[in-house]
Order: C-alpha cells, then structure tokens, then sequence
C-alpha cells in the first residue's frame, strides 16, 4: 500500500520576466504556499544541508532537472559548479540520503528532495541557465525520452514556454494499441509509471499526463498513485483503462520461489510450499535475480513458461577481515569486494583467486576471477572443482580418472588420463629457482607427481598411502608434502630431494576432515572428527584444541599470511575465528548473510570466504524488486513452533490452497472423537486431509475435547482418547491440541496431583513425545480455565486466555525501551478485535502481527483471510524478528503514527502503521536503528523508491490515511553484494 507523494513546492513559481537577484543564497526559511505536510521533513532536511554543507547542496542542485545522472555527469557538474571540490564529494552524493536509488551506471534524486531543488534553483536564473545548459549538453547523446522528460521538469518548475501536450504526446505515441513493438511499450509504460509521478505540477495541471500515466499503469496491471486517480475523476479514469484495454495489456501470473541453503527454485505454477509472487503474464515469465544490494542493473535472467520449474544454484565469494574489529573503511561493511554467482554448481577460492563451474549446454564453463581478470573457459562433461592455487594461477579438476589441469594465463586445458579414482591434489613447486610446476595427487594407488607441461609422462609414486580420506598438503614457498591419514602419524616428504622427514609428532587416530599451514609450511593446521583441531608448530610438536563452541566438523580452515588470525568453516556452515595462530584465545563466530563453504587467506588482512545461497533479490519486468530470505534452519525437535502462527479455525480438505497461499503454517483439524472408531467413515476423512496438508507444507494439530468432570476421562475413553491421538500423530498430525474445560473440584490445583485432567495431559505428552517433532498445545481461552500448572508442565505452548486489543498491548510498551516480550501469550481476533472501520482493519493487524507475545489468530469466521492480511501472515511467517527477540516502540511525533522495531539477533524489521484519518510523516532515526536500507516485505502494486538511513539523517516514509508499510532493514553488513 503506498499513498501519493505530493509535491515538496506546490507554490507557483515567479513569473520568468522577473529577474530574482543572481547571488541570492537560497531561500529555504519557509515553506512554499500549498506544500502538503508529507513534505515539510525534506524541506527542512534541505534546509540544514544548504547551511551545513553548500558544495553537497549545490552539486545535487545541479542534477535536479534530469532523470538520472551518470558518473560522467556528476563529475562535470562537480568540476563546474564546485570546481574547489575533491572526487570525495561525489561519493558523499551517492550514498546520501539525497539519492532515492544508484547503481554502477546512474543515480536517482529521491523526488521529493528534486522538487526541492528545482525550486530554490528556479529563484536564481544564473544558476539556472547554467545547469539547463550543462544537463542538456550531458544529454545530448541521450534518448529521447530522457530529453522530453527535462522538458517537462521545466514546465514542472514554472517555464512557460514548454509545451507540455507535444512533449505528452511523443510518450503517448509509444504505449498507443498501435505501437509496433510491445516490449519496447512495457519497457516505456515502466519508465512512466515510475517517473512521471515526480511531476506533480504537470499531473496536477495537465489531464494528458494524468491519462498517460493511468493508461501506462493499467498496461502493466499496476495501480498509479491514488491522488492521480482522485484528480482526475471517474469518468476520465475510466475512460484512460478502457483505452489501455485496447492495448495487449500483460496480465498478472503467479511464481513461486523457495529458498534454501543452496540457492533457490522457481516454479509456475507455484509448488506447495512456495513463496507466491504476482509478475507480468506471458507465454514465458521472465524475471531477473541479483545479490542483496547488488549495484549492477543486469541480473541473472530466469525465463519459465507454463508447468516449468527451474532450480538456481547460488555462490558467493566474499573478502572478511582477519581481524574481529576491522571493517571496510570506506564502507563499514564486514564483508568486501563480493561476488554473487547465479548457476554455479560448484565453487572454491584461495587468496585473490576465485572459480565456479556453471552449467552451459551440453557441457560445462569455468569461470575465473583474479583481480581484475575475467576469464570463462569451456569444459566438456560435468567436472567438479578439486584445488584453486592463487600463488600460481592453477585450477585443478576431476573428470572420471583424468585430471584437468587451468591456468589463468594460458589458453589451454591440459588433461592427464589414467589416474584412477583421484581423491585430492595440490599444486607444488619442488624447486624455488624453477618455473616447473608439478601436481601432487592422491589416489586409489598412492600419491604421486605428475607434470602439467609432460601429461604424458608416467607419474612418480612417494607413497604407497591410499587410504580413503587421506589428505595431502604443500604449503606456500615449502617443498615440504604432508600427507595426513586417519589411521597414522602424519607423513612427511621432502619434494626436492624426494625423501621422508623424520617427525616424532603423535596425533589420535581419527579421520582428518581439512588441512592447511601458514605461508613457508609452518605451523600446520588440520581438523579431525570429534570434532577438533591439531596445531604442529614443528614436525615435533602437536597442539590439539576442542571444545570452546566446536559442535560439527570442521570442513575449511585457513592461516592468514601474516599469521594475525585464525579461521574455519564447520559442516553447519558456521565461520569461526580466533586472532593469532595458536588458537589460545577465545573463539568468536561470525554471522554471515549465507552459509559458509570454504576459507582461504587472501593477504595478512583478509581471509576469502564462499557460500552458499543467501538472500537474493528478485527484480521483475514492471520494475518491482522483492528481497528473498532463505528460512533459518529450525530448531530441533519442536523449535519449529516457536516461529509459527497458530491459526485457532477450523479448516476443510478444500481450504487447503487458500491456507497455503494465506501464510498459515498451522492450523487445527476438529474431528470428533466418533471418528476414531474403526469402520467409520470419518476416520479416513481424517487420514486423507492430514496427507493433503502434508503435501501442501502445512502443519495440522487435531482438536482434543477434556472434559474433567465428564466421562471421557474420568472412565474409560481416557485410554480411547489417548488411542484416538496416536492413530492421528501416526497418520502425520503435527500435534495435539487440547481443549480443557473448567476444572474438576477435589484435587490439589497447585500440583495437579488427583485432578484427572493432569494426569491425562501428562500421559498424552508422554504419547507425544514418542513423535518427534510433535507438539502439545493447550487452548486455555477455546472453552474455559485449566489448571495452570498443568499446562506449564506438560504443554509445548499454552495459549492466552482470550484474545487482547492493540491498543492494550501497546500501552505495554513504553516508548523507545526495548521489549523482551514479557507480556503473558495472548491471541488476536481477526474478525472483530482489529477495528470496526473496515478500511482501518488492514493497518491494525498490521500493528498487532508485530507486537510481541502473539502466538495464535482466532475470530475467522469464513475461511481464511483476504489478501491484505495474508500478505502479513506470510510475511510473519518468514522473518524470525517478528516471532523471537525483542521489541521496541519508536516515537513518531504523530499519536495516530505507530512504529515498531522488532530486532533478533542481526534480522532486524521495522513497522509502520498510520491509524489516522490524516496523511502522517515519520522519520525512521539513526539513534534507534543502525544505518542501511529499507526493503519492503510486503508484495507491493508498483516499484517502491529505496529509502536509506545514513549516519547523519534519517529515512523519511510517508503513510496516507490507515496505510501501513513493512520493512526488512538491510545493515552494512547484508548488503554484502554492494560495490564501493
């Protein structure tokens, strides 16, 4: 939902024959007449930057009139107009909260801020006629589109003289039904849709630019701003769709997308389980993928057409730095100069030297990157990466018996056949003052020598060793071989002289898993099972660590060159370091946006690091951007619950694909206890909706009436009962949920000890607990009261008794004080307890579905919810920050205005809610939340501006009446895909 943007300066702009004094400084003190109060933060903002930074002030004045502004551009207008100025000050423009958008090509003046611009720049015409001559000298090779869109920010500004019709006109022409080429009319009603709304003085008066914009909307399925549509009234609008119905408007198609720790699948139609996104029909969808953040504009192109599923492998390479405090300094990002590889089937790095396989027709591609090289060179078959060698250029890789052998600079791939089955290899230089580099392979014969420059040569055998996981190593500038077995000491062989090193180095007798050294072979380093870690200093000295946060094995482990830190990679995809290389001090983990593969050392400051999967951010062809998120690995057991929403309704087999498409992850299956009987038809009817609900991903609990005082417990339908609920968690229910009402007298409440109720919960959670997995969940508010101790002791969740307003469960949260969600459990009603104003409803579930404490939804009379709140639900049931962790309630200036920061661990999502009948300004500040950018969660109707937090100023959202908007806040160290 996103509301108008009004003009910055509606205040009509002096008449042009009247000359304002040239060195004026800029009048900023005042608003202009008419400014909407959504403006009023960015004039100010302007304001504060004329007085506190001119030369930032007027090198973002002189790109006002264009579009967008290249690097070229930026740099003439600095040289022009701040010709004292250092190249600094474009980098302070292009990360600034002055910029809605960049990329490696352009950047966009955020609209708001343009306006503003154009208005102070339209009181001095020196300064005018200046930067109207360098913007059209700049655009001089330009389309056309880009000039026509000049003029009309003139017109937009006040200057008469533009013909605003004829310049509609030309645009008109382009997305006409008689236009000869559709895509290039899509790619033109794109261009408007996104920018003729920072017009607004030509929408506002010309009814030609509010039909264009409506007709170019309605080509693309999209809705154009909603103060456009009340300007211009029914029938015109009316008549704008209809002519765009004449057009071959592209529908809506559905795709879904499923995260993984890998990569991602796309699927049309959407698979169950899929994340469902709406993109432009046809014949084939097509949809670009890219990194977090990624400054390129080119994706990775994904095309499907009907009944198609296409799987996207993703790696990524990334620089960390050794240390546990550094940062980029230019950018205060952990991880630096990033590659995000879309395809790859396969990756690995060492130092600056990074490959990935990917696949390419009928064979295969390996692409290499070092430094500056690019290089892509075709293979044939399937090979896999077996060593990447950065300190000679060498990539090593196994096909069948043959061992392919790559170098960066030179144009052939040399094959050497005959090897067996080859279990590892390692690039080695025997003699320092030769260029003659060998490989040394492991086998199922033993290890040996072969020569990349004599492939036919027969290869010479050091060992005979050919246990299955043996692991071989040569250092950087050593001639050293360690060759490391499970079952012995480590081997040592001399490469120049080809004899054995003694060493009286004892190890325990455990499979290795990964080896390394540091620069000149000492110390070394491998990682056994266990798991745990062997330092030898010398060939006569071990030092074995465990423990101390090692859980999993260790796969990668690497030495910075000038032995600063430490670094591994376990088989969870954990990044582990410790500063120094004897691994005494603490061991630190290092959160990553993706799960780690590997780890080499780069140079004495910086480790390289690939991964697998991550976020990935979706671009699709009307200009919307979604950020993808893969899902956490779950908690074992039933730590699954924690993140879900229990959906208190009952549920038919019918219902199943609107839950799925609702973002309910759990939902309670009322069956009767009748249908437990062998022979009766219900039971099967049971049996085929649990297997319906499996196959569509979604978790059912079965309703259990207790009734203390009755029958069902007290006598003999206790054991039936408990029967009843085994049959169904064998069948695939995902829990129990037990429905108590009020107590039995007698008993002793405080224990439990005598009530029947307890007993018959404590002998269905030992029934539960036989399934992994499974879940107990007590419903104290569905008939009456329970035993509160009962529910503590025995039950995986106990649900609140009744359901709570918003407006009780925000007056529990103070203002700017972090909330670990002590608030008691408590269930919201759709139906009723969000608002009566129906309008209003969509803005208060938003506030409740991101207060703490929420466990379960209730009060949904029929069937599942409409779309709005299914977008939320889905949302919520993505981000673990709206389920875990804590909670902290903005100040907004404005009492209608609710802001919410929900933060666990480094996921961090920010909500916004206007429940006033007013449009509502709120500025998002630093002090609250860290510096980084603002990503919508919620599916939008069109693309969205960027909104960054800086370090000195805020992000500015406008909300119109009872809008509400939802925000994934990507920190420095997400937006790992970003160039510097």
């Amino acid at each position: 939902m996103t509301g108008p943007r009004e003009p910055l300066d509606a205040r009509p702009a002096p008449a042009r024959d009247a000359r304002p004094d040239e060195d004026a400084p800029p009048d900023l003190d005042s608003p202009p007449d008419g400014v909407e109060p959504d403006g009023s933060a960015e004039l100010r903002y302007l304001r504060w930057l004329a007085e506190t930074d001119p030369p930032l002030y007027t090198l973002a004045r002189a790109l006002c009139l264009a579009p967008h502004a290249a690097p070229a551009f930026v740099r003439r207008a600095r040289l022009t107009f701040v010709p004292d100025s250092a190249a600094g000050l474009e980098a302070d423009l292009w990360f600034s909260p002055l910029i809605e958008s960049a990329d490696a090509r352009a950047m966009v003046l955020d609209p708001l801020i343009a306006a503003g611009l154009r208005h102070d720049l339209s009181r001095d015409r020196r300064q005018w006629k200046a930067v109207l001559s360098l913007t059209e000298d700049m655009q001089r090779e330009a389309p056309e589109l880009v000039r026509r869109y000049t003029r009309l920010a003139l017109a937009d500004a006040g200057e008469r003289w533009v013909d605003t019709e004829a310049e509609l006109a030309g645009f008109a022409a382009g997305i006409s039904a008689g236009a000869p080429d559709g895509a290039s009319a899509d790619d033109l009603s794109r261009w408007l849709v996104h920018f003729l709304p920072r017009l607004p003085r030509v929408l506002e008066d010309a009814a030609p630019a509010r039909t264009l914009l409506i007709s170019a909307a309605a080509r693309l399925a999209v809705d154009p701003p909603g103060w456009v549509v009340d300007r211009h009234g029914t029938a015109r609008v009316a008549a704008a769709r209809a002519a765009a119905t004449r057009m071959p408007v592209r529908g809506r198609a559905e795709l879904g997308v499923r995260l993984d720790d890998a990569g991602l699948t796309l699927s049309r139609p959407p698979a169950p389980g899929s994340r469902v996104l709406e993109v432009p029909d046809g014949e084939r969808v097509r949809v670009e993928l890219a990194g977090p953040g990624e400054a390129t504009t080119q994706g990775h192109v994904v095309e499907l057409g009907t009944d198609e599923s296409v799987r996207v492998p993703v790696a990524v390479f990334a620089e960390l730095a050794v240390k546990s405090t550094d940062r980029d300094p230019l950018t205060g990002r952990r991880l630096m100069n990033t590659e995000t590889v879309f395809g790859a089937t396969d990756a690995s790095a060492d130092g600056r030297l990074r490959a990935a396989l990917r696949s390419a027709g009928e064979g295969t591609e390996l692409l290499l990157w070092q430094g500056k090289l690019r290089r892509t060179v075709p293979l044939q078959g399937t090979p896999r990466l077996l060593r990447v060698d950065d300190r000679t250029g060498t990539v090593l890789l196994v096909a069948e018996d043959r061992l392919l052998v790559v170098r960066t600079e030179g144009a052939e791939t040399v094959s050497i056949g005959g090897l067996g089955e080859i279990r590892d290899a390692v690039v080695a230089t025997p003699d320092r003052l030769s260029p003659t580099r060998w490989v040394v392979v492991a086998n199922e014969h033993g290890v040996c020598m072969v020569r990349p420059d004599a492939p036919m040569d027969p290869p010479t055998y050091l060992s005979r060793s050919a246990e299955v996981g043996l692991r071989i190593w040569v250092g950087a500038e050593s001639s050293e071989l360690v060759i490391v077995r499970g079952g012995v000491e480590p081997e040592f062989v001399d490469l120049a002289g080809g004899g054995a090193i003694r060493s009286e180095a004892r190890a325990d007798v455990l499979p290795v898993t990964a080896i390394t050294s540091a620069h000149g072979g000492r110390p070394l380093l491998f990682a056994q099972t266990g798991p745990q870690l062997v330092l030898m200093p010398t060939p006569d000295t071990t030092h074995v660590v465990r423990g101390g946060g090692l859980s999993t094995d260790i796969v990668s482990v690497a030495i910075s060159r000038g032995g600063a830190g430490t670094a591994a990679v376990d088989r969870a995809g954990r990044l582990l370091r410790w500063d120094g290389t004897t691994m005494s001090g603490r061991m630190r983990e290092v959160p990553l946006p993706f799960p780690a593969v590997s780890i080499s050392a780069a140079s004495p400051w910086e480790f390289t690091v690939v991964g697998r999967g991550g976020p990935v951010e979706l671009r699709a062809e009307d200009g919307r951007t979604v950020l993808l998120t893969p899902a956490r690995n779950a908690d074992p057991e039933t730590g699954w619950l924690l993140d879900t929403l229990v959906a208190t309704m009952p549920v038919r087999a019918a219902d199943l694909e609107s839950v799925v498409r609702s973002g309910i992850g759990c939902v309670c299956l009322p069956v009767p206890i009748r249908e437990s009987t062998p022979g009766r038809p219900g039971s099967v009817a049971a049996g085929e909706i649990l297997r319906a609900a499996g196959a569509a991903g979604i978790r059912m609990l079965v309703d259990v009436q207790v009734a203390p005082g009755s029958d069902a417990v007290r006598s003999g339908r206790g054991p039936r009962l408990l029967r009843y609920c085994a049959e169904l968690l064998a069948a695939g229910a995902a829990g129990v949920r037990v429905l108590p009402s009020r107590p039995v007298s007698g008993g002793d409440t405080s224990t439990g000890r005598g009530d029947p109720t307890v007993e018959f919960l404590r002998a269905l959670r030992r029934l539960v607990d036989e399934h992994p997995g499974r879940v107990l969940v007590l419903d104290r508010g569905a008939v009456g009261e329970s035993a509160p101790r009962a529910g503590d002791e025995c039950c995986h969740l106990v649900l609140a008794q009744g359901t709570r307003s918003v407006p009780q469960a925000l007056a529990l949260m103070e203002t700017g004080q972090p909330f670990a969600g002590a608030v008691p459990d408590w269930t919201l009603s759709l139906s009723t307890g969000i608002g009566r104003e129906p309008t209003r409803a969509g803005a208060m579930a938003s506030v409740a579905l991101a207060l703490p404490g929420l466990r379960a939804v209730a009060g949904l009379p029929v069937g599942p919810p409409g779309d709005a709140v299914a977008a939320l639900l889905r949302v919520r049931g993505r981000e673990r920050a709206l389920a875990r962790g804590t909670a902290t309630r903005l100040g907004s200036g404005d009492s209608d205005v609710v802001v919410l920061s929900r933060r666990y661990e480094d996921d961090i999502v920010v909500c916004v809610a206007n429940l006033g009948t007013r449009r509502g300004t709120v500025a998002l500040t630093t002090p609250s939340l860290p510096p980084g950018r603002l990503v919508d969660l919620l599916d939008l109707s069109g693309p969205q501006p960027t909104r960054t937090l800086g370090d000195r100023s805020p992000a500015m959202v406008t909300l119109a009446a009872h809008e509400y908007r939802w925000f994934r806040l990507l920190t420095s160290n997400e937006l790992y895909a970003s160039r510097s």
